[in-house]
């Protein structure tokens, strides 16, 4: 039995997910599919646009078999605690072969090379990257532009490794081989190449351009508002072949409703009296305790709080040539989750993650689930009932930040009535 691994948000899954899942499979020859997912918040700081349960729905009407949620604390954090819980839950398990993920330049040796060369990072570069990121960029873009003052000839250094380094996906890439040299894990790293679209291109199909069209059609009280182009929900036709499909109204939100009685649709203005409400119990102490926040951020975000209007308008009133957007938006969604700094170093010393939380599976997948339970080295969790029994104290401790969170973005549906996905 062969398994591949997948680490995703799916927000929401679309015809490049489909292009991934299906070419992965494909290319490694596996039987199974098993995939990391964020739940209800992700990596950007903010909502999913539409509920883990949905998108798990999704994913496994499309070729995935096996969906596991990502732990809340790790999924709304930067790319690389992002990237080392992610690899470490899919090493935990004990099937997983490979770890596939799609990247712009397609080249797994070459990556390789880019994560050994930032494992081997020496004092010039740390020093050159301090000084970039005082300035004002961006961490990728400042791990990018310090590779050139790292003290090694472009001789000595695959050229390539200084074109790929600065590329979202790339980055990914290199957080996941990086991980995975961490964790001692055996998994084969395997990626497949992006073909036609930007990770950020919002006049394309990607999950930006449709969350972004989504959400614009909400705002103008569209009745097709779940009529995006390049979306998923159903399985794909057998005649289908392997690709990057173009954007197509033949695949949209309106299917939704076949699969959930009522789809919710998720902006980060749903949660702006919630995150003010919040700001203000805090304001006193200051926000530094959060996870992320420097004291700067902080004092910035007391003196700004006054003139709050909204979540994203306060986002971009914070945002500085210090303080990029998305590190602005994922501060504020540690302080809506309630996400402590010293509750990550806790959880990072004691083994990063203690459980497996079961979202959905498809009916071909009981032979994996099977070898999960034989295999893995932390509790596979398919009712919370159970939890207390299967996890310590700090494991139950991340588990109900699972929950609050899940209580936060769903308003009054109890996370633990909520039934497992099953196609």
């Amino acid at each position: 039995m062969k398994t591949i691994g997948i680490i995703a948000e799916f927000n929401p899954f679309h015809n490049g997910h489909s292009y991934l899942v299906s070419e992965a499979k494909r290319l490694t020859k596996a039987d199974f599919c098993v995939v990391v997912m964020s739940g209800n918040f992700v990596q950007r700081g903010a909502p999913a646009i539409l509920d883990k349960y949905t998108r798990t729905r999704m994913a496994l009407l499309n070729g995935v078999d096996l969906v596991i949620e990502l732990p809340v604390v790790y999924a709304t954090a930067s790319a690389e605690y992002f990237s080392r819980a992610a690899v470490c839950l899919l090493n935990r398990l004990g099937v997983v072969d490979c770890l596939c993920f799609g990247s712009e330049c397609g080249d797994v040796e070459v990556l390789k090379s880019a994560a050994r060369f930032l494992i081997d990072e020496n004092q010039t570069f740390q020093k050159e990257l301090k000084k970039n990121l005082k300035s004002g960029m961006s961490y990728p873009k400042a791990r990018g532009k310090s590779v050139d003052y790292s003290g090694q000839s472009r001789e000595s250094v695959d050229d390539n490794i200084f074109n790929v380094i600065n590329q979202p996906n790339n980055i990914l890439g290199i957080e996941y081989i990086k991980a995975l040299d961490l964790f001692g894990s055996s998994i084969e790293p395997v990626t497949i190449k992006r073909r036609g679209i930007g990770y950020h291109d919002e006049q394309a199909e990607s999950a930006t351009a449709i969350r972004r069209e989504v959400e614009e059609r909400v705002r103008g009280g569209g009745t097709n508002c779940f009529d995006a182009p390049g979306i998923i929900t159903t399985p794909p036709a057998p005649e289908r072949s392997p690709g990057w499909a173009r954007p197509s109204r033949e695949g949209n939100l309106s299917s939704l409703f076949a699969m959930a009685e009522s789809p919710v649709l998720r902006f980060l203005s749903d949660f702006s009296e919630l995150l003010y409400y919040k700001l203000t119990l805090h304001a006193e102490t200051g926000y530094s305790q959060f996870f992320d926040v420097s004291n700067d951020l902080s004092d910035k975000i007391k003196k700004n709080l006054p003139k709050y209007k909204d979540y994203e308008d306060f986002i971009y009133m914070l945002k500085s040539k210090n303080f990029t957007y998305m590190r602005v938006s994922r501060c504020l969604n540690h302080v809506l989750l309630d996400i402590y700094g010293d509750d990550i170093v806790s959880y990072m010393d004691n083994g990063y993650v203690f459980y497996a939380r079961l979202l959905g599976f498809n009916e071909k997948a009981g032979g994996l689930l099977k070898a999960i339970k034989n295999h893995s080295t932390i509790p596979l969790i398919s009712k919370l009932a159970d939890a207390d029994e299967l996890l310590g104290e700090i494991g139950m401790k991340m588990l109900r930040k699972d929950i609050q969170a899940a209580h936060i973005y769903n308003r009054g549906i109890n996370e633990y009535t909520a039934p497992i996905v099953k196609v």
